[in-house]
């Protein structure tokens, strides 16, 4: 009796291993089809990749859907799935993207087999937003500068008080003052009083320069901007002699 009872077990033993290979070989014929696999099975990815899986076991698997196009076939073992047949999946050209769902079929021999997939809302990718740069600013020159205390001396040359070029160079170019009526002197290029600027020098009055506008230029490299300035009549103060009889004498200006 014992001796039965092991013969039997061995006998059960050997059945379930002759057996479950063949329950295993069952479900591999099964032809099957999806799209994509893992958390993405049968929706319709915008942003990735899709790829259409297929087990065809009697041949090599079509697919086909009136919402894709597939391309890239491989036909063997399949990442991802228990397959033979892989393909990329792409929508069709000019097809509305609405969401909804769009059916996926496989043929395979005299057989076919299907699924059905959603394409969901596509969302929207916020508006890029450009920062436009803020605009270079431009060269600039001029002769002395307005104060709250001296109005009315820009662009005009001081006999009484000393005169300054100012000007503005980009890039920190070192800038270079030129004028028919005035000498430069004495140059600095940092920011500058009373200017919005990087450069200035003393400007001095030529001998022999006449009241009348002038030009001053700024050279700053290969560039050169200009403007004009007024050398007024210089005043000059003199004292009439009066005549002998009367001894008096008083003093007036005269514009030379």
């Amino acid at each position: 009796m014992f001796r039965k009872m092991i013969v039997g077990g061995v006998a059960a033993a050997a059945a379930l291993t002759a057996f479950a290979p063949v329950a295993l070989a069952a479900d591999n014929d099964k032809p099957t089809v999806q799209l994509n696999a893992g958390s993405n099975v049968n929706v319709y990815q915008f942003t990735g990749g899709n790829t259409a899986f297929g087990n065809c076991p009697n041949g090599k698997g079509v697919f086909s859907s009136p919402a894709l196009v597939f391309s890239d076939y491989q036909y063997g073992p399949t990442d991802h799935y228990h397959g033979n047949v892989a393909a990329r999946a792409t929508l069709k050209p000019g097809l509305p993207v609405t969401p909804g769902t769009w059916p996926l079929f496989m043929t395979c021999g005299d057989k076919e087999v299907d699924a059905v997939f959603t394409v969901p809302a596509q969302t929207t990718p916020p508006p890029t937003t450009t920062t436009t740069p803020p605009a270079q600013k431009q060269q600039t020159v001029q002769l002395n500068a307005d104060t709250a205390a001296l109005p009315g001396r820009t662009n005009v040359y001081q006999y009484t008080e000393g005169n300054v070029a100012f000007g503005y160079c980009p890039d920190n170019v070192k800038g270079v003052f030129f004028s028919p009526a005035l000498f430069f002197s004495n140059y600095g290029y940092t920011p500058t009083n009373h200017y919005d600027g990087n450069v200035a020098a003393t400007a001095t009055l030529r001998p022999g320069t006449s009241a009348g506008t002038y030009y001053l230029a700024l050279t700053c490299g290969d560039k050169t901007v200009t403007t004009n300035f007024t050398v007024p009549a210089k005043q000059v103060t003199k004292t009439p002699v009066g005549a002998p009889q009367t001894g008096g004498g008083a003093t007036a200006t005269v514009v030379e």
